[in-house]
């Protein structure tokens, strides 16, 4: 998509006395004038420094760039919401275990959060999750040779539980 307000450049770089180069892709964005600024001129601008050769355009260039972002934000999960930041152990096998099975439930809860949760927690954690759906104050009763969940929560909270339960209730339907 074409913005009037986005150039790109590109060059090739090399960095004091050394012989080895790469290609450095320069994006300029005009900033947004304000009523205060409008007779101002104000860019910023990105450079990426990357191996890849010339088969990649620039804007492809950026765009492998920024995702580099929403991998980040993955390990980050990872290490402080999953909690496998540090191996239990020091057995390789069992480390590589314990890291598998903390990005399964990384990759569940994403799952649960797209398919299940309503758009508004979409910017949910894992440890908002955990405390939006766990700390909800209640108790389990057998009453009549039924088990029942009685919860002290606002009415607002009840039906985001049901909402949550229909999804659930959807996403595995059997037919």
């Amino acid at each position: 998509i074409w913005d009037p307000d986005v150039s790109v450049a590109e060059t090739v770089h090399t960095m004091g006395a050394t012989n080895t180069s790469f290609r450095l892709v320069v994006k300029r964005t005009r900033e947004r004038s304000t009523p205060l600024s409008g007779r101002l001129v104000s860019y910023r601008y990105w450079a990426v420094a990357t191996n890849v050769d010339a088969t990649w355009s620039p804007f492809r260039v950026l765009e492998w760039h920024q995702l580099r972002g929403g991998f980040e934000n993955f390990l980050k999960g990872l290490k402080s919401h999953v909690g496998v930041g540090s191996m239990p152990t020091g057995e390789t096998y069992a480390n590589a275990v314990w890291f598998r099975i903390g990005v399964l439930t990384y990759n569940l809860f994403i799952a649960f959060k797209r398919e299940v949760l309503p758009a508004a927690c979409q910017s949910w954690s894992l440890p908002t999750l955990r405390w939006k759906l766990f700390s909800m104050p209640g108790k389990i009763v057998r009453h009549a040779r039924t088990l029942r969940l009685k919860l002290a929560v606002s009415v607002r909270d009840i039906a985001f539980l049901i909402e949550v339960r229909q999804r659930c209730r959807l996403l595995f339907e059997t037919g």
